[in-house]
């Protein structure tokens, strides 16, 4: 038996961060938490995928099976550290066999249609682009986690616009309607709402920073992009070509 594991994030209305999924080669799936240190931390974290790994185990059984774990926190220039602990976590959930172990952008290029040839684009927390022309080493652009690449992200988006609306509210911008939208939703002055989410450990999957209400107070019969749309957002078409052509 089989079995692949994804690291990735979570769409739509439920722009909390990221989520682990698992899926066996007889269609059992387990969907759980992150197994990110950069987005919950290293406890919660080993948590997540111990419990992953002890379920996977109890299916499989006691027989070697062969695994795909894909996930953001294998570091291309680095990989030993986090190969030795998923290592580490899965034997001691009683697993045996062999786990083949890629960033999680890898499947998207190697997968059917694009077999390996052409660009995976990742518009999520950590936003990367992962190009190919089939023959060579793909070509990376992005994928540093949310404080280098987060372009795009439902975190970013809703960061900017909290900026906005601090700037709106002190008088350095233009009041808007999701500055009252933001301060309605969490009960306080967008600036004290700035300074709490700041104490958190991890503010990012704690706080759901792009929901419904918010892009409808925020965009409804608006400009778009909106005037706060940071100008380096924009650069990202000008990258695809770049990322598609082999070094050298």
């Amino acid at each position: 038996m089989t079995a692949e594991a994804t690291h990735s994030e979570e769409l739509g209305d439920r722009c909390r961060g990221s989520g682990t999924t698992a899926l066996l080669d007889d269609g059992t799936r387990w969907r759980v938490g992150s197994v990110n240190h950069a987005s919950v931390g290293g406890p919660a974290a080993d948590s997540a995928l111990s419990g992953l790994l002890r379920a996977v185990a109890g299916r499989v059984g006691p027989a070697p099976s062969a695994g795909w774990l894909a996930t953001a926190t294998l570091r291309a220039d680095a990989p030993q550290p986090e190969l030795d602990r998923l290592a580490r976590l899965a034997e001691r959930a009683g697993l045996r066999g062999t786990l083949v172990v890629s960033r999680d952008i890898v499947p998207l290029l190697l997968a059917p249609p694009l077999g390996g040839r052409g660009v995976a684009v990742v518009c999520g927390t950590g936003s990367g682009f992962l190009a190919g022309d089939g023959a060579r080493p793909p070509t990376s652009i992005g994928g540093c986690e949310y404080l280098g690449s987060d372009e795009g992200s439902a975190f970013a988006l809703g960061l900017e616009g909290l900026r906005a609306a601090v700037r709106g509210a002190d008088g350095r911008g233009r009041p808007t309607a999701l500055g009252r939208a933001l301060a309605g939703h969490a009960g306080a002055p967008v600036r004290e709402l700035a300074r709490r989410l700041a104490a958190e450990p991890f503010p990012r999957p704690r706080w759901p920073p792009w929901r419904p209400w918010s892009a409808a107070a925020g965009w409804r019969r608006t400009r778009w992009p909106p005037r706060w749309w940071p100008p380096r957002w924009g650069s990202w078409s000008g990258e695809w070509p770049r990322a598609g052509t082999p070094p050298g």
